[in-house]
This record gives C-alpha cells, structure tokens and sequence, in this order.
C-alpha cells in the first residue's frame, strides 16, 4: 500500500510538472530526429482518465520488481541478468536525498539529477522502489545497457544490464540462442523495422511474417516489432519444443541473419565424490575428501560459493565458462563431529544449494551401536509384553478352603 500511494503521487507529479513545463519529447525515425510538443488535455476528464492509466501502469509493473545491488557484484560491475520484458530497480550504495547525486549513462549523458529528469525522453524513474537508497527503476526491460550512480561527481557504482532471451545478431554466422521452456525470446534482425520487403522464415521454408503481416504459423506465440524500437524483430512469447529451431530474417530475399532458438534445462546444482551425486559420506577421522560442485544451466555470471554448518568459507565469481557446465572441486578433512558441506550458486535470477552430510567412521560406529542397542531393547520388551500380562490375569484367587472333617455329636435320648 505504502508503494502504491508513492507511485501515484509520482505519476501526479509527473503530470502536473509536464502540464507546467509542456515538455518536449524526442522521437526516433529512421535517422532524423524530430521534436513535438506534449500538450496538455484540455478538459478535466480527460486529464483524470490519463491519470487514472498510468497510475494503472505504474502499479502493475512495481508488481513484479527484480532489485539489483552490490550482491551481485563481479569485477567492481554490479552485473543485472533481467528477464524480457520485465522490470528492475538498481539500488545505488547511497542514501535517497544526498545532494549531488545522479544517474548517467557511460558516455557521460546525465538521465537524473537527484530526483530531477534531465531527460525527458526516457522513461526511468527514481527513488520508486520502497527502498531507503538513490534507485533507478527501469520498466519491461528490452535493451542491454549500461548505467552509473554518482555522487558529487565520483562514481559510486557501474551497473551492466543484461536481458535473458534477446538474441542479437552482426550478420556473421549462426547465432544460437539457449532459452528456457515457456520463458520468452526475442531475436532482432539487424536491418530497420521501416524497411519494406522484409521477412521472418522458419527452417528456411515456411514464411512466418511478409513485414508485419502473419502468415498463420503459430500465431498465437509470434510477433514482430513489439521488443525494439529500431529494428525488425520477431518475438516468442512461451517458448515450446515446437517452436524451437532456426529463423532467418530477409529483405528482398537476401538473408540478413540466421538464428537457431535451443532450450535448455533448469538450473541444478550437485555435489559430486568420485563422479557421483551423494548426500552423504563417512571417512576416519583426519582423512582428506574430495568433493565436486556441479552447476548446469545457470546464466552467467554468477557466485559459487562452499560452506560449512551454514558458515561460508569460500566464495568464486564466475563470468566465463568453456563448457554447459560449471565444476569447482575443494577438499574437506573429516572430523569427529559431522558436518553440513553446502554448494551454494548464486545468479541474477536464481539461487540454488546442494548439501551433503559428511562424518567419521567412529561417528557411524557411535550411531549403530547406539541404535542396535535401543532396537535390542524395543525387541525384548516386545516379546515379554504377552508374558507379563498373562501372568497378571492368569493367577488363581486366595480362598479358605472349608474343612471335609466330620465331627461327631453325641446322641440324647
């Protein structure tokens, strides 16, 4: 509730602020740029209804908010790995309200002063994450980008966006693109979306799209055009096994760019002894143990990290991987007591542990001992059970027995 009311007034603001300033807006076409006013309504009701809409969007998207901060730092980046279309706030390492802040972009173009837009032809906002920090929210995410939180003209924190399911291509050879199953794919053709003659194909024999218009082939999962302002694109909603394989952009039947869509499993993490997954382990006392953390399907980067009982004592980044897989190895000695290992892998998007008990052969000996005696014990009550309750009803009731004597009397006459 306490968002909800923030976002609305930040969308009043945002109103009332342009109704004053009649702001400019910069649209792109082609590779002009033009400048057009932005006019108020001109009647009560109309103004109301445009509030009541973006009020609308605003609350919708903070529904769903990824928060990316100095957790994910790797190499002095705060690396942001966001799903398409979806929203992100980035926490700088600052308090809200310090004087001389600001959001910039890399080349040095400045988006915010403080909370003031310096660019209006953004939609960003700022300190609308519920957070007490310098935040900078970004709304259904579609580019890559990169972003900078300042203070006094020091840089505090670089942050690096990266979006899961956009695949770009440089006209080069086969660009593949590893996404999830029901998650969605956008690939962009690197020609413009204004160009006439322009097509998607799938496996280089059924048209899927004569410029924005469909041709019927999955046609509830596909369009175009709707993930990047500039470019042709073609976008895939819920990833299935059927629409998975290769798409090629054309303009005027030459080929543009070749994209092969593959899914992939989900994210799992194992702890593997001597190429085996286990839970758990006894060695003697001393002895060193070998174990091997295996992560597949994460997107990188992401954090390995080892632990003990809960107490962390190793932590990895890793940016770069050669193979589908991820393996780390760390020895562990055994002691007299058992201990909880934990793998532990930490990504953008999700957060995944592996655990295995490893104990000392005396600890095991201890244990079955302990448990062959109670057992012994249980048995042994069991089977005298019957015994004690047969005896306590089966014994006879103390009776005085009258005596089978005769004793004679005397006669009178």
């Amino acid at each position: 509730m306490k968002n909800f009311f923030r976002s609305l007034s930040y969308v009043i603001k945002l109103y009332t602020q342009s109704c004053k300033d009649v702001g400019e807006r910069i649209h792109r076409k082609g590779q002009h740029l033009k400048q057009s006013k932005m006019d108020c309504p001109h009647t009560m009701t109309q103004g109301l209804l445009i509030l009541i809409v973006s009020s609308l969007q605003v609350v919708s998207s903070s529904l769903n908010v990824s928060i990316c901060d100095q957790r994910h730092t790797f190499r002095d980046v705060i690396i942001c790995n966001v799903p398409l279309h979806t929203n992100v706030c980035l926490v700088c390492p600052v308090s809200r309200g310090k004087s001389s802040s600001s959001w910039e972009l890399p080349e040095g173009k400045v988006l915010f002063r403080e909370e003031v837009k310096v660019d209006r032809g953004i939609s960003l906002a700022v300190n609308n994450c519920g957070t007490s920090n310098y935040t900078l929210l970004l709304t259904s995410v579609q580019n890559k980008n990169q972003y900078v939180c300042q203070l006094h003209k020091e840089t505090i924190a670089n942050f690096s966006v990266h979006v899961e399911g956009l695949c770009d291509s440089t006209r080069s050879d086969l660009t593949y693109c590893q996404v999830r199953l029901q998650s969605e794919v956008c690939l962009v053709c690197p020609v413009s979306r204004n160009l006439t003659d322009i097509k998607w194909e799938y496996s280089e024999n059924k048209t899927l799209f004569r410029g924005i218009v469909n041709t019927n082939f999955l046609p509830n999962i596909l369009t175009v055009n709707n993930c990047s302002l500039y470019n042709y694109t073609l976008s895939i909603s819920n990833l299935t096994e059927e629409a998975a394989g290769r798409y090629s952009c054309y303009h005027h039947d030459d080929k543009i760019a070749d994209f092969v869509v593959q899914t992939k499993d989900k994210p799992n993490v194992e702890i593997h002894w001597n190429e085996h997954s286990t839970k758990y382990l006894a060695f003697k006392e001393g002895a060193d143990v070998a174990l091997t953390c295996v992560a597949k399907s994460f997107d990188l980067p992401l954090a390995l990290s080892w632990e003990i009982n809960g107490n962390e004592i190793y932590t990895e980044p890793i940016t770069y991987s050669s193979t589908p897989e991820i393996r780390r190895d760390r020895s562990f000695k055994v002691t007299m007591t058992s201990q909880n290992i934990s793998c532990i892998i930490r990504s953008f998007s999700f957060t995944k542990l592996a655990s295995l008990l490893l104990s000392s052969d005396s600890v095991g000996e201890r244990k079955s001992a302990t448990s062959l005696l109670f057992v012994i014990t249980v048995s042994i009550g069991i089977l005298a059970l019957p015994y004690l309750l047969l005896s306590s009803y089966s014994k006879p009731k103390k009776t005085q027995r009258r005596s089978n004597v005769i004793v004679s009397r005397p006669l009178r006459y």
